[in-house]
């Protein structure tokens, strides 16, 4: 029986059992291994005496092992010198004695020695690193998602007001196009009162460590619209900023402003045509005896009548204002239409 080899027979001397590095040889042939380093006895799980002589693609889960297989193949015919192979790092699946499997990034040469040709592989374990990258990518399909779903305009300026980063968000937002953008300040696409404002947002959100907010009113396709802009320091010269059209919001106050101001208005009238009413009431009455009085001479009891007639008429006008100031005009067959405020005030 044939001695087992030693690192020694290979010509690769000490350095094989120091690598921190996975080594495992394989006979080309047999395509068993024969040598494997502390660091292989770690990554797979076993003694060095345990490795030797198993198949090398029992370092795989099954349907890994043609893939190894034809790696050997290629070790076979790789070129004639004493060393060949490539250092192109291969990522598969390794797996340990116990059943465990495992992320490997590998490279293959061959080694021609003592009249044999073996196969050496290094390898290390890459699972981390894979499980690193898998939630990574995990996280950027969540942030791809994120953005798809914002509504609001997501940008990274800097001091100067220089839009550094403009994420892909509501693009519809934008004056220009997101690569016609970066790298230019906002001086060189707003107006210059808007930028000047926005620019003392980013400027109190750098001095002062906290969020900032400013709204500021920007023509789109020909089309005024409000936005929100909030400011939230980087470091000492970014800013990461949101911007939301709150062009809704804006109108709504303002017609909560005009409804308030209208409602003020109507209390006045009704409040004056209460006090109307009251007078001409006391003016009917006192016609009213007069008109009727016989101790009177005619022409007193005419004149009498003639004011009666038109402090009624007052009356009417008082009691038609009322139901306008109610919203609804009330004609003899019954409720009218609703007016319309504004005009009815403005009457």
């Amino acid at each position: 029986m044939a001695s087992p080899l030693r690192p020694e027979d290979l010509g690769i001397g000490a350095l094989y059992s120091l690598m921190r590095d996975a080594v495992t040889i394989t006979d080309l042939e047999s395509e068993l291994v024969v040598l494997a380093n502390p660091a292989a006895e770690r990554l797979y799980g076993a003694s060095a005496d345990d490795l030797v002589g198993r198949p090398f693609e029992l370092l795989a889960p099954e349907r890994f092992r043609a893939s190894i297989r034809q790696t050997l193949e290629e070790l076979r015919s790789a070129g004639a010198g004493p060393w060949g192979g490539t250092d192109r790092p291969v990522e598969q699946l390794g797996l340990r004695a116990n059943g465990e499997e495992f992320w490997s990034e590998s490279t293959g040469h061959h080694l021609s020695a003592v009249g044999r040709r073996f196969a050496v592989i290094f390898s290390r374990d890459v699972s981390e690193r894979k499980r690193d990258e898998r939630a990574l990518l995990a996280s950027e399909r969540e942030l791809r998602a994120l953005f798809a779903a914002m509504t609001e305009l997501v940008i990274v300026l800097d001091r100067d007001g220089r839009y550094v980063q403009i994420a892909p968000t509501s693009p519809a937002l934008l004056l220009r196009p997101p690569e016609e953008l970066v790298g230019r300040t906002m001086h060189e696409v707003l107006p210059a009162p808007t930028a000047d404002l926005i620019l003392a947002g980013i400027r109190r959100a750098l001095e002062g460590g906290h969020p900032t907010e400013v709204e500021y009113e920007l023509e789109i396709g020909g089309v005024a619209r409000w936005f929100q802009a909030t400011f939230a320091p980087i470091g000492d010269e970014r800013v990461f900023c949101v911007i939301r059209d709150v062009t809704h919001r804006r109108r709504a106050e303002a017609a909560e402003r005009e409804r308030a101001r209208l409602e003020g208005a109507l209390l006045a009238a009704r409040t004056a045509q209460h006090g109307l009413s009251n007078q001409l009431a006391l003016t009917v009455g006192i016609a009213s005896l007069f008109a009727e009085d016989p101790r009177l001479d005619a022409d007193l009891r005419d004149l009498a009548r003639q004011a009666l007639e038109g402090a009624e008429g007052a009356a009417g006008i008082v009691e038609r204002l009322q139901r306008i100031s109610r919203l609804e005009e009330v004609d003899e067959g019954g409720p009218g239409p609703v007016l319309d405020l504004g005009r009815s005030v403005d009457r």
